[in-house]
């Protein structure tokens, strides 16, 4: 029987610690270089150690496997959104709508494909097609304002039963720093606004008038003297001076 000389215990003994040494080491430098990093597809301590990497992940050292590809999967449609506020508060005009999907169900990752297809998707629908009936009454021009913007009014343009042609309340926009008041079937872009300062020479009458002439696409307003900034007539149509309002072009004579 071999009995250990006390020498050899303490060789022993220098010999275990210095291998946990070299761990405490190895475990040290894992931490200064990598830290918790993902490596493949588990969370790991890893580190590097002559060239080679070494990774624990609380069940043993193992071999770092790359993590497969995960491709790109679309996520619901979102709900239609109006591109623009509807032109007209009745009878009828189209605008387009869209709506969007995210790439997210899941999401690409590990080299995966992106999601195919349109991020995006439009559409024309209807936008109040009711009739105007007792909003745009006949043989006069009437005027009505938005229950929203203070800003907006809408004026009737009258149909024509022979050719088709439907009765609507077009969207109109006050001018800059004004505001629309409405006075019964009728109504103005009025004060929230000083009155521009230049001479003003052409407002002896209250009242809308062509700007800068017959059948322009804009007109000003004139109130107790004071000249009020230009307004735009909606796309496609001109100011009439004879009734007061914005018409289709080929309906106003110069």
């Amino acid at each position: 029987m071999h009995c250990l000389q006390s020498s050899d215990i303490v060789g022993r003994l220098r010999r275990v610690k210095m291998k946990l040494l070299i761990v405490l080491l190895m475990v040290a430098y894992a931490a200064a270089e990598c830290g918790k990093m993902k490596y493949g597809c588990k969370t790991r301590y890893c580190f590097r150690y002559w060239g080679r990497l070494y990774c624990y992940d609380y069940t043993g050292w193992g071999k770092v496997e790359p993590c497969p590809p995960v491709h790109g999967g679309w996520g619901p449609w979102k709900q239609w959104t109006n591109s623009t506020e509807c032109p007209v508060l009745c009878g009828g005009e189209e605008i387009e709508q869209f709506r969007t999907r995210t790439c997210d169900n899941p999401k690409p990752s590990n080299r995966g494909r992106d999601c195919e297809g349109d991020v995006i998707e439009t559409r024309n629908v209807a936008c109040n097609p009711e009739d105007c009936g007792d909003k745009c009454p006949a043989g006069s021009v009437t005027y009505i304002a938005d229950n929203k913007d203070e800003k907006v009014y809408y004026q009737c343009f009258l149909g024509d039963a022979n050719t088709g042609v439907k009765t609507k309340a077009i969207r109109m926009e006050c001018g800059e720093k004004t505001k629309w008041v409405q006075t019964g079937k009728a109504g103005h872009c009025g004060k929230d606004v000083e009155p521009v300062t230049e001479p003003v020479t052409d407002c002896k009458t209250n009242g809308f008038f062509a700007d800068p002439k017959q059948c322009s696409p804009s007109f000003f307003q004139c109130h107790n003297g004071a000249k009020y900034p230009s307004i735009k007539c909606a796309l496609g149509t001109v100011f009439n001076e004879k009734i007061r309002a914005c018409v289709r072009e080929g309906e106003c004579k110069a």
